[in-house]
């Protein structure tokens, strides 16, 4: 699945920064996101040195929120309300609606009120994700941007810290995207309509010359950067050309980026391993690249 370029947390609202992934990679590699630090949700492809996860997250610099806060200038009627099908130019209004709820009832330490929130993520979201939505090749599905949405707003309610996976794997959010290019087409990471462009479960993968529409690589599959693997898997790359997808590590396994922890979060800045997720993650909420 494409890694989601990932939002929050992530990278998250990952992941892909958040159009390559990426993350599947919402989906095969989605626009890579930086699926630890602050959640990423879907943007632009991930195209630096060796497709990495788009940045890391500073473990040290974040602040405990201590757990879901009771008020706090959030109401759950955003939240209980249902939805129906969700067009393409509404995708951010809801998106940026669920995000800041999310992070005004989650992060303690916030001292943003809900219109500053939406300030500072729609123009964010607009270049992101509604550029992608309004792109006829990458087959946005209205019912399925409501379903993600409900989901999202499902785990946000507890303050659920998977809801990272939700935003950097390719089956979570990014999956509204559900593609029309046939298996084997030519696709690019310099458009991020024509990486989103592959039909699931395929994604925009590396040939000897260009790139096409191929499933995502699984375990021990040679990758040549991280969105290239499937979800759970990152690209270890012990040359410059090639590397072979490998299982995320656990808490307290060694690492040098997010997309190598189950956890998404990476102690980049001091010990180089995986971190636990706490709920703090959601002070971290971004929906841009």
């Amino acid at each position: 699945m494409r890694r989601a370029i990932v939002i929050l947390l992530a990278s998250a609202l990952a992941a892909c920064s958040a159009v390559n992934d990426p993350g599947r990679h919402m989906g095969g590699p989605p626009p890579s996101g930086d699926a630890g630090g602050g959640m990423d949700a879907g943007g632009s492809p991930d195209t630096g040195p060796g497709d990495d996860d788009g940045g890391t997250t500073d473990a040290g610099d974040t602040t405990d929120a201590g757990g879901p806060r009771d008020g706090g200038g959030t109401t759950d009627a955003g939240m209980d309300a249902g939805l129906g099908p969700i067009g393409p130019v509404d995708l951010c209004d809801e998106l940026v609606a669920m995000a800041c709820e999310a992070k005004l009832r989650c992060c303690s330490s916030t001292m943003q009120t809900m219109e500053q929130c939406r300030i500072a993520l729609e123009p964010g979201c607009s270049s992101a994700l509604e550029s992608l939505a309004v792109d006829m090749r990458t087959g946005y599905d209205p019912d399925i941007a409501r379903e993600v949405v409900e989901e999202g707003r499902a785990l946000a309610a507890s303050c659920d810290t998977d809801i990272l996976d939700w935003f950097a794997d390719r089956d979570g959010l990014m999956r509204m995207f559900q593609g029309t290019a046939p298996a084997g087409a030519n696709c690019t990471v310099a458009d991020p309509g024509s990486f989103w462009s592959c039909r699931l479960p395929r994604i925009c993968i590396p040939q000897l010359i260009g790139r096409e529409c191929r499933p995502a690589r699984t375990e021990t599959e040679a990758c040549r950067g991280d969105p290239d693997c499937d979800t759970g898997l990152f690209c270890r790359r012990p040359t410059i050309m090639l590397g072979s997808c490998e299982l995320r590590h656990a808490d307290g396994g060694s690492c040098m980026r997010n997309i190598q922890c189950q956890s998404l979060i990476c102690d980049t800045r001091g010990s180089e391993t995986c971190l636990p997720r706490t709920v703090d993650l959601y002070c971290n909420i971004r929906l841009d690249g």
